[in-house]
């Protein structure tokens, strides 16, 4: 794979999260699209880094944390939502789960005001104008000579960065380093995607569906890190109950960890020569 291939994923997917953007209905399914979109636009810049001047690299990482961070608040309300509504759900015990469903409808709340804000600020016009400007700078960008082996490397990057994320995480289960092992396992995912074409040869397939289903467990651990969070700074119900609440949610975290972790392990075992062996078949012939 070459470097103007790598900018062509990167502008698909930004024209993926416009796409998103721009629809009237289900928004918050639209959003969910559009962050996802921009995730991988964001892996792929990074595959991109040593191939183009600092500053260029800098700024467009820059914007499109930037995108980012506006997407996250109403999305990351909406997750809040669906979560407490499950474990509603799941909850027998009637007491408790009043504290649940009244802190799903302040969630809402706070969901139903952060669109508010947004789109009196025109938030979502200025981010669609920001992301057409990003794909028409990096559209602009030359390939240097050693591209292939820039992106080899990058990958190489991305893989040692991961696995030092997860070796942190699994010495100190901080909600910290749980998270930036969660992020950076999807880093890895979306490069070897983006590399693969996705569509990866049967051995990086292995690595890249552990590596995903690791990032998943991690990633509902950091909704329940949230949830704990926001359930013992609210006044939805007596603070007794709101302990065993969370109680109940730190075990759930618990299990989900232990998963994740024992996953982690499968991917990133044995030498580093090893596993970038699995990684770089996606590399050959492209």
């Amino acid at each position: 794979m070459h470097t103007a291939e790598v900018r062509r994923a990167v502008r698909t997917q930004l024209a993926r999260s416009l796409r998103a953007l721009a629809r009237e209905e289900e928004r918050d399914q639209a959003i969910h699209e559009a962050r996802k979109a921009l995730k991988r636009a964001r892996t792929g810049l990074e595959l991109l880094k040593k191939t183009i001047q600092p500053a260029m690299y800098a700024h467009e990482k820059e914007r499109l944390r930037g995108i980012a961070r506006q997407l996250a608040e109403v999305r990351d309300d909406k997750v809040q939502v669906d979560t407490l509504a499950a474990l509603a759900k799941e909850e027998r015990h009637p007491e408790r789960r009043e504290v649940l469903i009244r802190l799903k409808d302040e969630s809402r709340r706070r969901q139903r005001e952060h669109w508010s804000a947004m789109e009196a600020a025109d938030s979502f016009e200025h981010i669609e104008q920001a992301l057409r400007e990003s794909a028409r700078r990096i559209h602009g960008w030359h390939d240097p000579v050693d591209g292939a082996s820039a992106l080899e490397r990058a990958l190489v990057r991305l893989y040692r960065k991961s696995r030092k994320a997860f070796r942190k995480s699994k010495k100190s289960r901080r909600d910290e380093t749980l998270h930036e092992a969660r992020k950076r396992a999807k880093h890895l995912v979306h490069a070897l995607e983006i590399v693969a074409k996705e569509d990866p040869p049967r051995r990086a397939g292995k690595v890249l569906k552990r590596l995903e289903k690791m990032g998943d467990w991690l990633g509902e651990d950091h909704d329940l890190a949230v949830l704990e969070s926001n359930l013992m700074h609210s006044e939805a119900g007596p603070e007794d109950l709101r302990r065993k609440l969370c109680k109940a949610i730190e075990d759930r975290r618990t299990k989900l960890q232990k998963k994740a972790l024992r996953r982690g392990r499968r991917v990133f075992r044995g030498k580093t020569r090893k596993l970038l062996t699995k990684l770089s078949e996606a590399t050959k012939g492209t």
